[in-house]
Order: C-alpha cells, then sequence, then structure tokens
C-alpha cells in the first residue's frame, strides 16, 4: 500500500491569485521608482544651492577612484611578482596622501564647536536652510501625490496596496 498526503492544486482563483502578485510587484517597483526620483531630486536641490557641498564630494568621489586604481596597481604587481604583501610598494605613499587630502576635506567633527566645519556639519546646516527646506516640501509632496495616483488606479485590493506600500516605508 503507498500513502500520499498533501493538499490539492487550486483550480479556481489561481489565475487572479497571480495576478494579484503581479500588480504587487509592478506597484512595489513603482514605489521604488518614485522613492529613487524623490532622492534625487532632493539631491540635486541640495547641491544647487550649496556648490560647495557638490565640490567636495566630487573630490572625494575623485579621490576615492584613485585610490582604488592605485590599489589595483598594487595588486596587479603582487599577483605579477606572485607575494600577497607589498613590501616597499611606490604607490603606497600616494595612497596616504589622497587619505590625508580626503580627511583634509570631509574634515573632523568637533562636537564642542559652536560652528563646526566638517562635510557632516556643513550638510546639516544645508538642512536646516529655509528655502532648502521648502524646495524639499514640495519634492516630498510631488512623491506623496504620485503615490496618492497609484493608489487610485490600483489594480489590487487595498489590504495588498497597503502591506506593500507598509514595506517600502523601510527603506527610507
Amino acid at each position: 500500500r503507498v500513502y500520499a498526503y498533501g493538499a490539492k492544486r487550486p483550480h479556481e482563483g489561481l489565475d487572479a491569485y497571480w495576478a494579484e502578485e503581479r500588480a504587487m510587484h509592478r506597484l512595489r517597483n513603482a514605489l521604488v521608482e518614485i522613492e529613487l526620483d524623490r532622492r534625487k531630486a532632493a539631491r540635486d536641490a541640495v547641491l544647487a544651492r550649496f556648490p560647495e557641498i557638490a565640490e567636495a564630494e566630487e573630490r572625494i568621489a575623485a579621490i576615492d577612484a584613485e585610490i582604488e586604481r592605485l590599489r589595483a596597481e598594487i595588486r596587479r604587481r603582487n599577483s605579477a611578482e606572485r607575494r600577497r604583501r607589498p613590501a616597499d610598494d611606490p604607490a603606497t605613499p600616494r595612497i596616504a596622501e589622497l587619505r590625508a587630502e580626503r580627511g583634509a576635506i570631509v574634515g573632523k567633527h568637533d562636537p564642542a564647536a559652536e560652528s563646526c566645519e566638517c562635510l557632516r556639519c556643513r550638510r546639516r546646516r544645508a538642512y536646516a536652510d529655509p528655502d532648502l527646506a521648502d524646495a524639499l516640501a514640495r519634492i516630498e509632496e510631488e512623491a506623496r501625490v504620485r503615490t496618492k495616483a497609484l493608489y487610485a488606479g490600483r489594480e489590487m485590493s487595498w489590504a495588498n496596496f497597503n502591506a506593500v506600500a507598509q514595506s517600502m516605508s523601510r527603506i527610507r
């Protein structure tokens, strides 16, 4: 005798289930797109109003790329010489110079100072600017309107819409 246990495949409603699943995935993708657009617009607004932050970030990105290029050269040379640890690689002092330059741009945070000039504090002051706050509020409102339009044209139950929207609240 052979016994078999298990649930039978549903015959009715399976297509509706998969349609609901696909609609939920499309909704999540649309919400991710809205969030990425919101973040990009907010970043653009900050950098447009505070070009010194943009310049600092561009220089930091250039320094990081240069450091990565030098490290790749070191790895390539070490691989060719079949050793793991560089003796005295000529690129090592240059990497130290670049790190020091990056440190000077970023600055050291001084919590005791009233007006700290580190990059983090400069960003905080930028976000505290009332003009920027108004621009960011407009960007938030635009994202909210786009989300409401998705809700109005939803292709799924409101419960599933709310479940997807709630899961998206964690990415902020």
